[in-house]
């Protein structure tokens, strides 16, 4: 209101409340016995007396829509901020967009997304070591195992659409880090994390115990 724009820090302390606050929603779900301090996210103010357009006025706006603004406001996202919204995103069309509008370089998304034979060892090495632990900690979240497929063309559609089509995203995450040779171990935690999983599925036509043993020889 006073015609001060936020800094990229600020921008990165906001969005980090709105996914947070999102989480709590759809994991965590809603408890009355949730308190302010309880958790990163934000809790909801309950007060009978406010209207309730004063409670759409007051409700904060999407992550998309504080990103766009970030944009708007010239900044792009690196580092921390990068990282966040990339490990969070709740599609693989928007880490697209996320990294599309970052400091990265513009192939990186697409290096990412080629397939295990044309991976390139010295491009995966060139990309910022959290951005890369980022983006294998999106394939390996279990709620998004189903990928969407994106609507419209764009530069990084086709890829996405191939992805779909061709790759489970665990199996891409695997041969994305044994391609990078990486040494990291929190990505290859991220991965053993996901394939230990209860319940865990790779292969829709095998029973419980054939997915299991499939994990199993994976790890």
């Amino acid at each position: 209101r006073d015609d001060q724009r936020p800094s990229q820090e600020m921008y990165r302390a906001m969005l980090e409340k709105l996914i947070y606050r999102n989480m709590m929603r759809t994991e965590l779900g809603q408890s009355s016995e949730v308190l302010p301090g309880d958790a990163r996210g934000p809790v909801l103010r309950m007060d009978d007396n406010t209207s309730s357009s004063e409670k759409l006025r007051s409700e904060p706006p999407s992550v998309h829509a504080l990103f766009s603004q970030m944009i708007l406001d010239g900044h792009r996202p690196s580092g921390r901020l990068l990282n966040m919204l990339i490990s969070n995103a709740p599609t693989l069309e928007k880490v697209a967009l996320y990294m599309r509008n970052s400091t990265l370089p513009s192939k990186t998304f697409l290096e990412l997304m080629r397939k295990p034979t044309q991976m390139r060892t010295s491009s995966l090495k060139s990309i910022p070591s959290g951005t890369f632990t980022a983006f294998i900690k999106f394939l390996c979240r279990p709620r998004y195992r189903v990928l969407k497929i994106v609507s419209g063309k764009n530069v990084e559609s086709e890829p996405v659409v191939h992805f779909q089509r061709r790759s489970d995203p665990i199996i891409h995450a695997f041969e994305l880090v044994r391609r990078c040779r990486s040494s990291k171990r929190p990505v290859w935690h991220l991965i053993f994390d996901a394939l230990s999983q209860r319940e865990f599925t790779l292969d829709d036509n095998c029973d419980q115990h054939g997915n299991d043993m499939a994990s199993w020889r994976l790890i």
